[in-house]
């Protein structure tokens, strides 16, 4: 499976939702933008070194170790890898893919502090950030999927749900907003 979100409808067709029944959990498994922050510091590191400690960026390196490589760990769950855009184009494709809205809590959305550091030094969007290596999945029991990625050494978390309306949320600290059509990747602005 390639890590795109390009065609996310057909990593979906299998999953017909229908709108009377209990609609699914939304999870995450990997962490958002830290495949861009990599490649942010491999190329820029001599500019980060001008605020970030050596140590500190060769620990972003070695999280490549943390990428997902294969989509296979998620058995017969169905998945979207992330890439382009970030998190917030694939949560855009996945509402698209299952023609829901969906209803996510920022807050709950993993990202590692090396990623928000990286993206606060470029003034860039990590939400946006290019996300290979990262996975959207849905699930009729979050909780449990959550429990057993988890049991497997895979980083993973509830973010949200899907809703019977097409509105596509972001909740940030109690505030509500809602997610654009197309995101352009942070990386591009580096």
């Amino acid at each position: 499976m390639k890590n795109t979100t390009n065609g996310a409808e057909d990593k979906f067709c299998a999953f017909s939702i229908s709108k009377q029944n209990k609609l699914p959990d939304i999870l995450m498994a990997g962490y958002a933008g830290l495949d861009g922050s990599i490649v942010i510091t491999e190329k820029k590191w001599d500019e980060l070194r001008g605020r970030l400690s050596e140590n500190f960026l060769q620990k972003t390196l070695w999280l490549k170790e943390e990428l997902i490589q294969d989509s296979q760990v998620f058995g017969d769950r169905p998945v979207l890898p992330l890439g382009k855009g970030g998190i917030f184009q694939g949560l855009w494709d996945l509402a698209s893919a299952l023609d829901v809205g969906i209803e996510i809590h920022q807050d709950q959305i993993l990202v590692k502090q090396q990623t928000i550091e990286v993206a606060n030094f470029f003034s860039i969007d990590p939400y946006q950030l290019r996300s290979e290596g990262c996975f959207l999945l849905i699930s009729e029991d979050g909780y449990r999927d959550v429990h057993d990625l988890q049991k497997q050494g895979i980083p993973a978390a509830l973010i949200g749900v899907a809703t019977s309306d097409n509105d596509r949320v972001i909740i940030s600290y109690g505030e509500r907003r809602y997610l654009e059509k197309r995101y352009k990747d942070s990386l591009d602005q580096v």
